[in-house]
């Protein structure tokens, strides 16, 4: 069995308006997780919508935190509002009739240890993986943590309100 009772996630906002992550577990060293930055808004049918900064992947490897491994990450606030809302108009065009609500001035940072491990140690669907934060999700068993942190958006990167 693979046991995951520790998957914590520190972030701190820079002056420059970056967010520096950290995620710190008891998962072995190149367990693959995946992670999403993102607002959300409210459109005008009034359905709950993200605007995503950042997604990518990231392996755990060794950390100077005692028996812990982890991953850590540098991301640019102002790059991925503005990558949104290029996304944004592209996506929509001329037919977007803009947000109904205020762009969210919290980021959501979303962290997750899926399915597909490298490591075959998980097993079929992470079958052997236990422990208090693992979520059982009746053929499948994940690792989530959401941490929310408060950037403002800029004005020149707002959406047509």
């Amino acid at each position: 069995m693979i046991q995951c009772d520790v998957f914590e996630i520190e972030a701190e906002i820079t002056s420059e308006r970056d967010i520096v992550w950290h995620v710190f577990t008891d998962l072995p060293c190149g367990t693959r997780m995946i992670y999403s930055f993102d607002r959300l808004y409210t459109d005008h049918d009034g359905q709950e919508c993200e605007w995503s900064l950042q997604g990518s992947s990231a392996t755990l490897d060794r950390t100077d935190r005692g028996d812990l491994n982890g991953v850590s990450g540098r991301f640019s606030v102002d790059d991925g509002d503005a990558e949104a809302l290029r996304d944004f108009g592209e996506s929509l065009g001329d037919y977007s009739a803009g947000i109904k609500t205020p762009m969210s001035e919290d980021i959501h940072l979303s962290f997750t240890v899926g399915l597909r491990q490298p490591l075959k140690a998980f097993g079929k669907r992470n079958e052997n993986l236990d422990g208090s934060m693992v979520e059982d999700q009746g053929h499948m068993k994940v690792v989530r943590a959401e941490l929310l942190v408060t950037v403002p958006i800029k004005a020149e990167f707002k959406p047509m309100e």
